[in-house]
């Protein structure tokens, strides 16, 4: 067989007891198509049953308790290999509660081999080893009727009354775990039998240390942080003490306690049909508290508050655009020109410089330098307008102008160009 560490953590070992080969044979099941929690969700119901109500587990008050939900692979509509079904609690159940994870990583993947040494003439035998996930029953739809045994009520019953009084699956895992017990393992007797250290129950005779305790229980369910000490507050039955489930007085026994969804008083109308349970009241929003100590406290920021405004300052002056030049706001009240409303062309065309080919040749004229201020005139530069003829001359038609009379130019004394 096919069998993985985590089912042995939980209370599976070989040769199986009847009630897993029963569950197996009645659902169709292998060893690795059930997943570690609902492992222990049987164990669990095996250490009630034998350990605080003295009687063989049966199927029929399990399958009462527990419902069959289908696991598929996602994005598909096949059904998984390891862990193709999951017990869910009915609606409406009372039961003890645990605290279970949602799911143990990785599973898988410690799987091992092990020889079946079951008994052959047994009817109770594991199924013979299928890699694939499960095929559906009759038996994962159905749920008995509490009219159809007198004897289920009563069980069902004292399971309400031990609820009522505190018994949670933290305390049946703890009765297993610490007394080294595989409650899924085949047993000569039933839990409420056991003797102490020396019982042949027991996997080992060793007791676990406080810690190993520890580490090892958390793994099994959600348990706070800060707990490091743990206890069974309420213990089984043992060295067969306690009282048959037929001798118990009726005080000794709970009532159905049930929220029917359906309207009706009948107490089975709740696990007929599957529904979602009803959401609970509105949670109520606490009042501030009042007085001059809350005052000041909530005036005064604490430091972490004034660290996040400094660092919200800082962010503000890196994106500060108050000091950029801001167009004034006449300016979006005036009525636009014609040119204004011209578009701005995509790609203006640069102005191109003048080659050298095409710039006109002009004649060279001396051009007089402008004189500093500071140099006097020569008296050579001055021109006498008295010698300049008043009228053209008759042979060129044009003005004669004598010799000592023509604009010269001459470079004041004293510049340097």
């Amino acid at each position: 067989m096919v069998v993985t560490k985590a089912l042995v953590e939980r209370g599976f070992s070989f040769p199986p007891s009847d009630f897993f080969s029963e569950i197996l044979k009645v659902y169709g099941l292998q060893p690795h198509n059930i997943s570690p929690n609902n492992i222990l969700a049987i164990s669990n119901h095996v250490m009630l049953c034998e350990g605080h109500l003295r009687v063989t587990p049966e199927f029929s008050l399990f399958q009462y308790f527990f419902s069959v939900k289908k696991e598929k692979i996602p994005q598909t509509s096949e059904l998984a290999t390891c862990g193709t079904i999951t017990f869910k609690l009915r609606p409406g159940r009372v039961y003890p509660p645990t605290d279970r994870h949602e799911s143990a990583r990785y599973w898988s993947g410690g799987f091992f081999y092990l020889k079946d040494v079951s008994d052959p003439a047994s009817a109770k035998v594991l199924p013979a080893f299928k890699n694939g996930p499960a095929s559906e029953t009759p038996a994962w739809t159905q749920c008995p009727h509490l009219s159809e045994s007198p004897l289920l009520t009563r069980t069902v019953r004292r399971i309400c009354k031990l609820t009522e009084e505190g018994l949670t699956g933290k305390d049946l895992t703890m009765s297993w775990f610490t007394k080294r017990i595989q409650p899924l393992q085949h047993r000569d007797r039933l839990m409420f039998q056991y003797t102490g250290r020396d019982d042949l129950m027991r996997a080992s005779k060793d007791n676990l240390s406080s810690e190993a305790i520890d580490k090892r229980i958390r793994l099994l369910i959600k348990i706070p942080r800060d707990l490091r000490i743990h206890v069974c507050n309420k213990d089984i039955h043992v060295n067969g003490s306690g009282i048959a489930l037929e001798e118990l007085e009726e005080k000794d026994l709970g009532t159905l306690l049930r929220v029917p969804h359906s309207g009706t008083n009948d107490p089975e109308a709740a696990s007929d049909v599957e529904v979602p349970d009803a959401s609970g009241p509105a949670k109520r929003k606490r009042a501030s508290p009042s007085g001059p100590a809350a005052k000041r406290a909530r005036e005064t920021p604490n430091a972490a508050a004034t660290r996040r405004a400094e660092k919200e300052k800082q962010r503000l002056k890196q994106i500060d655009t108050s000091k950029q030049l801001q167009p004034n706001i006449d300016q979006f009240f005036m009525t636009p020109s014609k040119t204004s409303r011209r578009k701005p062309s995509k790609n203006p065309k640069k102005k191109a410089k003048p080659s050298p080919a095409s710039v006109p040749v002009t004649p060279e004229v001396e051009v007089p330098p402008k004189a500093s201020s500071s140099a006097k005139p020569n008296p050579k530069d001055v021109i006498n307008l008295d010698d300049v003829p008043e009228e053209p001359t008759a042979e060129s038609g044009k003005w004669a102008i004598p010799a000592r009379a023509r604009l010269t130019w001459a470079y004041p004394s004293g510049t340097h160009y």
